[in-house]
């Protein structure tokens, strides 16, 4: 199954038996449903020393529906996923696969129990991508404009890991945030917001471009055009070593003026001929010449995208690459290591934004822009002390103290990016913390120290605090009333949450390497739980075969 999978998974015949690596081969047979699950089920229920511990299957059966067992050869050792295909009236003549007047008796019985349980209202799916616009995809320029794809609490999630990792950009007055550089700088946890949004937009372009199971995830990052930045008329495959590339997909994280000005999209031909960016919004289109486009320049402000290109070139897969960072970063991790989430910076030339013969460093932008600064820091231990031939650009590397103009937080950082970090974690949860101090009796004092020698001197960085604004703006969001106890609070919930993003990234990884691909694993169910979602049957069958 080309795209999603290096081998065919036939129905009607033994999983582990399925045809070798062929993607040209791309058949399924269609069998009556009922009688198809009761196969399935034989033969899944058949004993087999060789088979893993764990297999979960999700069938899923609707009237006049085909159903189709698709995914990565490995993802039936694990997570063997489904897709229905509807007919919306039949294939064969007219006569529906299901018969409509079926009763239960005609359901499958074997291998699957139907259990009621109040415990499926609960169930959380993802949400199926907006249906595309037909006139808007066909034609002689392709593309789809799919309004509200994104939740807003998704969009702040993501600006907050940009905001936090990013570095200096490809292009000038470009800040980019890739996969694999989250990877290579101990944030590789920070990689599973992503993964649901890319099966999602994968799944929607795969739709509107009528390509089912044929697409596979080139390049997924966070690019945010600053003041300055624009591009011309090109389309996306217009180099020789972009010629793998089939579509586009640019998500928008913020808002076109509320957030920045300028920053339009326009394409040279066909409709809709322009793009005024919300925050949720997403366009996708062909990446040949057929959409040829520009972005007007950005005047004011950040311009925040989460983009993805998408190949059929499995060549030119993103995820073994990724997955090879991955391996090599966060399987090192030890539970009981107290520093196993902290950011490993890069070199600092790539935190380094240029612009007219001036410049500044990135980290140091996004926190003095939200009214703090960095400090040095005093350790008792080993007297740290800053010498005259140190570069102060690269204490940022070193343990360091974060403060304001009433004070020093007491505690140390470990480097700039891990203060970053919390800072930005911060003022994404502010109304969040805001609204837990109002319900908790008062704290119990400060959570600061006054700014003085003995505590930590300030960093002299060359960094053009002027420029720093002019490129990133102001936040919208930072005339919050700021709490120092709010603040401490903060650094132990960006502990909680990179912790608990950690522990779901080694339950997944294991099975991201055996397959070499990055896929959604929402469920982790007790062991032999069969449910019934009325005509959705979730089976899994654990510890049957050892």
């Amino acid at each position: 199954m080309k795209g999603h999978g290096r081998k065919i998974i036939q129905l009607g015949i033994p999983i582990i038996e399925g045809p070798p690596e062929d993607d040209n081969q791309r058949e399924t047979r269609v069998e009556v449903v009922p009688m198809l699950l009761h196969d399935l089920f034989d033969r899944l229920s058949q004993r087999k020393s060789y088979l893993p511990n764990q297999i979960i299957v999700l069938l899923t059966t609707t009237m006049r529906s085909l159903l189709v067992l698709q995914g990565k050869s490995a993802d039936v050792a694990k997570l063997a996923i489904p897709a229905t295909r509807s007919l919306n009236g039949s294939s064969n003549g007219g006569s529906s696969l299901v018969d409509e007047k079926s009763t239960d008796s005609a359901r499958p019985s074997v291998g699957v129990s139907r259990v009621q349980t109040p415990a499926m209202a609960t169930y959380n799916s993802p949400p199926l991508p907006p249906p595309p616009l037909a006139a808007a995809g066909e034609g002689e320029h392709p593309r789809h404009h799919l309004r509200g794809f994104l939740s807003h609490e998704t969009c702040k999630e993501l600006e907050f890991v940009h905001r936090s990792c990013g570095a200096a950009g490809y292009r000038p007055s470009v800040v980019s945030t890739s996969l694999p550089h989250l990877a290579a700088t101990g944030c590789g946890h920070l990689i599973l917001p992503f993964v649901p949004v890319r099966e999602r937009l994968r799944d929607a372009v795969e739709s509107a471009f009528s390509c089912p199971f044929d697409l596979f995830v080139e390049f997924t990052g966070l690019i945010s055009w600053c003041k300055g930045a624009s591009i011309g008329w090109h389309s996306d495959d217009n180099k020789p070593y972009l010629k793998q590339r089939a579509f586009t997909a640019v998500c928008y994280l913020n808002d076109h003026g509320k957030d920045y000005k300028g920053g339009i999209l326009q394409f040279q031909d066909g409709e809709p001929s322009c793009i005024t960016p919300v925050a949720g919004d997403v366009v996708i289109y062909t990446a040949d010449n057929r959409n040829n486009h520009c972005v007007d320049e950005v005047t004011e402000g950040e311009r925040l995208t989460l983009t993805l290109w998408f190949t059929r070139d499995s060549a030119c897969d993103e995820d073994p690459k990724l997955l090879s960072f991955l391996s090599k970063t966060s399987l090192s991790y030890e539970p009981v290591h107290k520093k196993c989430c902290i950011p490993l910076p890069a070199s600092d030339n790539m935190y380094w934004f240029s612009y007219n013969q001036s410049g500044f460093d990135i980290r140091c932008a996004r926190v003095h822009i939200l009214g703090f600064c960095f400090h040095t820091s005093m350790d008792e231990e080993n007297n740290f002390v800053v010498s005259a031939e140190d570069d102060p650009i690269e204490l940022l590397g070193k343990p360091l103290r974060l403060g304001r103009e009433d004070g020093v937080f007491d505690k140390i950082f470990a480097n700039g990016l891990h203060a970053l970090q919390v800072v930005q974690f911060y003022y994404w949860k502010a109304p969040e913390l805001a609204a837990k101090r109002k319900q908790s009796p008062s704290g119990s004092g400060s959570a600061c120290h006054p700014a003085r020698q003995s505590r930590g001197t300030k960093l002299a960085l060359p960094c053009n605090h002027g420029l720093e604004q002019i490129i990133f703006g102001l936040y919208k969001n930072v005339d919050i009333e700021f709490v120092w106890n709010d603040f401490e609070l903060a650094v132990s919930m960006w502990e909680d949450y990179s912790e608990e993003l950690q522990r779901k990234l080694l339950t997944f990884l294991p099975y991201w390497l055996s397959s070499e691909a990055i896929f959604v694993d929402n469920s982790i169910f007790p062991q032999n739980q069969v449910e019934n979602f009325g005509f959705v049957w979730l089976c899994i069958l654990e510890s049957f075969y050892m």
